[in-house]
């Protein structure tokens, strides 16, 4: 098979799957993992498919379809940890905190566990989880009705536990960004939680990876100027960095 048609395949096959790993490639394609990865190198630099870890997904799943949580918790994983890295430092002993529901701010959870005295409000479970494994840390999780497969409570209940509340910084996540819009979303059913989570807090820093950027979702959360900053990768499109900066938004790159 020729390079070009094996990369097409690649593409064809990504396409009709949410995630496809590389074992799976080599075994509808017939050849080896090093010349799939490879090509997988090749097709993530033209755009054509998104790299994550073990595999591949489809550049066009991103068309206001929110992809499944697992799917989700691997994209640009080193890209978030970076990020969640960065963000830890911004966090003092003391500190009162929220964190949104996402997976880097999952990552950011598991970064505070040598945090003393810190007192933390989240809504989504997988972070109240690890944010459990820390006795120094005080943690008030917001319940309410829960997000089946993506392991985050919503509505009323959640929405009025969150209102009586106030902290210092809220490290927001979000499915889209659009410089013009601001932060988007796939779905309704978040939308209240996120809002409360911004307007309960004195500070509002919003976690994401540089695809976040580049993708549609068609549900406005709130417009950039609820954004106190954007910690986000350095592999940010320049064109994107420079509209934000134009517009006076804090971006820090890692």
């Amino acid at each position: 098979m020729l390079r070009m048609e094996r990369q097409d395949l690649i593409v064809q096959l990504a396409n009709k799957s949410e995630f496809i790993t590389i074992k799976e490639l080599v075994k509808e394609i017939g050849s080896s993992p090093a010349t799939i990865r490879r090509d997988i190198d090749v097709l993530a630099s033209e755009g054509r498919l998104s790299k994550t870890r073990g595999g591949v997904v489809s550049s066009n799943r991103y068309i206001n379809i929110e992809p499944p949580y697992n799917v989700k918790r691997v994209l640009n994983i080193e890209e978030k940890i970076r990020i969640a890295v960065r963000a830890s430092k911004l966090i003092s002993e003391g500190d009162h905190i929220a964190l949104d529901s996402g997976s880097t701010t999952l990552e950011l959870a598991k970064r505070l566990n040598s945090k003393f005295d810190l007192k933390v409000v989240t809504n989504d479970l997988l972070v109240a989880l690890e944010i459990t494994k820390n006795r120094n840390v005080g943690l008030i999780f917001a319940g309410g009705l829960m997000r089946k497969d993506y392991f985050a409570s919503y509505g009323i209940f959640c929405v009025d536990i969150l209102k009586q509340l106030r902290v210092q910084k809220t490290f927001v996540a979000t499915d889209a960004v659009d410089c013009n819009l601001g932060l988007m979303s796939y779905i309704p059913d978040d939308i209240d939680v996120k809002k409360t989570l911004i307007d309960i807090s004195n500070e509002n820093i919003l976690l994401c990876d540089h695809t976040k950027f580049e993708i549609p979702a068609y549900i406005n959360v709130c417009s950039l100027n609820r954004i106190n900053k954007i910690i986000t990768g350095r592999e940010l499109n320049e064109t994107v960095l420079q509209n934000l900066r134009e517009a006076k938004i804090d971006v820090e790159l890692v």
